[in-house]
């Protein structure tokens, strides 16, 4: 008996020591990089993540939301790269780079959502000279919807698919001291910018973790002025009539946190309405705040419905390149997407009716 314990303590031990390498192997594997060949050729800054291992079946753009920047996608786009996706996330203006290192980005210092959509379009043609067989999906989370959606309502064939996160045009409650004391600022220092720490710590989500990640990131705005900040409601404001722009062909997935302290559900709910076709889908992510995915604390069901959904849009092109074309039910099914192991009481759908 002593001999037998004698002998599977190394064994654990050295399984341990396998396994952890294994892991960080496959960890090392995704990389990132800040000059890649189409950063390059669209000159804009951008971040890319791909898995050498991995042979490259698609690509996914991502768009922060506001006060972030692009590499706050980090945790996802590793997990998508494991997946073989080749994942690509660019700077807003005022955002990132743009903002904290003009001398390297002219031209973008503050905010400016329509010249950001004329760089998401350039980058987006980019990918398709360079990756001319790969098919193309994008993501945006919050004011990065918006000019995603603003970007594909120009523009038809844009990509495969979209998936929008807290994508809200109406707040859900604020607090009234908060605002009556920036307003009072406001009035009395109108080019001063306002400090939006205090909104981003209360506001942007329910892990106290998120709000701390997003003050401590270099590349986060931590103020913006009055006139950038009545520039992003303003263009918040313009996504549901760009939604009506969109391809009726064009799939669709919108996630939505039920503790989303600055989107209204209800407009959420409304928005997504006015997107005509059938594959689109709305899900509620029960106990989930406003900032899903751009953060290193992404939720395991979160990560999971994207990755599925992207998988199963990728495989049906495959399909239909190459042999059957899926059926429309199995691309109606919103159910199909989610993993077996998925807890029902974290996710709550709602089927659109056309």
């Amino acid at each position: 008996m002593p001999n037998r314990l004698w002998i599977s303590k190394p064994f654990l031990f050295a399984a341990l020591v396998i396994a952890a390498c294994l892991f960080s192997a496959a960890s090392a594997a995704v990389i990132c990089t800040e000059d890649s060949e189409d950063a390059a050729n669209c000159e804009l800054p951008i971040y890319e993540w791909s898995d050498a291992s991995k042979r490259l079946n698609g690509i996914v753009v991502t768009i922060h939301g506001a006060t972030q920047q692009a590499s706050s996608f980090d945790t996802l786009a590793r997990q998508l790269a494991g997946q073989g996706f080749l994942v690509c996330s660019v700077d807003l203006r005022g955002h990132g780079k743009w903002h904290f290192k003009p001398h390297q980005f002219i031209g973008g210092y503050t905010v400016d959502y329509k010249q950001s959509s004329f760089d998401l379009e350039r980058l987006f043609a980019v990918l398709k000279k360079d990756h001319p067989d790969l098919p193309i999906y994008a993501i945006g989370e919050s004011c990065g919807a918006a000019v995603l959606v603003s970007t594909a309502a120009r523009n038809p064939d844009l990509c495969k698919g979209i998936i929008l996160a807290s994508v809200g045009t109406h707040p859900r409650h604020f607090n009234p001291d908060f605002i009556f004391t920036d307003a009072v600022a406001i009035a009395k220092h109108c080019g001063r910018p306002l400090l939006v720490s205090k909104y981003i710590k209360k506001y942007s989500s329910d892990d106290p973790r998120i709000p701390q990640e997003m003050l401590s990131d270099p590349l986060s705005r931590r103020s913006m002025s009055v006139r950038e900040l009545i520039a992003t409601v303003m263009f918040i404001h313009t996504t549901p009539d760009n939604m009506k722009k969109l391809p009726e062909d064009m799939p669709l997935l919108m996630l939505q946190g039920t503790e989303d302290n600055v989107c209204s559900p209800t407009s959420v709910k409304q928005i997504v309405r006015k997107k005509a076709g059938e594959d689109k889908q709305l899900i509620f992510m029960q106990d989930c705040g406003h900032v899903l995915l751009g953060t290193k604390f992404i939720k395991p069901q979160v990560s999971k419905i994207v990755i599925g959904w992207l998988t199963k849009h990728k495989d049906m092109i495959v399909a239909e390149n190459s042999g059957p074309v899926a059926s429309s039910e199995s691309v109606q099914n919103p159910v199909s997407i989610l993993s077996p192991d998925m807890s029902a009481e974290k996710i709550s759908q709602y089927v659109i009716q056309n």
